[in-house]
């Protein structure tokens, strides 16, 4: 059916995949394509609005004999997970495809929370002084760092 294919393609652009689906397993192994509890939850309202609004238009095709509007299902699919990503308590990664992901469907992010928190005030440097500040983060997949160069105005 060309109106499914049309729905799972859209899913796979918006979502930087490449979907060849085999059995309904293929289908559910999209959740374990990303990392975070909330986008897992995301990509299963995902899946689940696109069996039911498939379902719902050959239903309606077959004993109604009325067309689906294939942009008007996309919209209420993307309606419907939206509404559930942004219900779950589930907390999302730092996973910068699940980031993309639970943006394109308008869902909130809810970060994990942090192990601890640490103020730090920044201080100038002397005038004609180059200060460089410096941090990192680490987690059991990843790791990263950076930092900034600022004179005595913090240019």
């Amino acid at each position: 059916c060309s109106f499914a294919v049309g729905i799972w393609c859209w899913l796979a652009t918006n979502q930087n995949l490449i979907i060849q689906f085999q059995s309904l397993e293929d289908i559910w192994s999209l959740c374990e394509r990303v990392n975070s509890s909330q986008c897992k939850t995301v990509i299963k309202a995902a899946i689940i609005n696109i069996l039911y609004a498939i379902w719902i238009s050959r239903n309606n095709a077959r004993f109604n004999n009325s067309k689906p509007s294939f942009n008007s299902t996309l919209s209420w699919i993307s309606a419907g997970v939206s509404l559930s990503g942004n219900q779950t308590k589930n907390l999302s990664s730092a996973s910068l495809s699940d980031f993309s992901i639970l943006k394109a469907f308008l869902v909130n992010i809810h970060p994990p929370k942090p192990t601890f928190v640490r103020e730090v005030i920044w201080q100038p440097p002397p005038p004609q002084w180059i200060k460089c500040n410096t941090d990192g983060a680490l987690t059991p997949n990843a790791s990263a760092c950076g930092g900034i160069f600022r004179d005595s105005n913090a240019d």
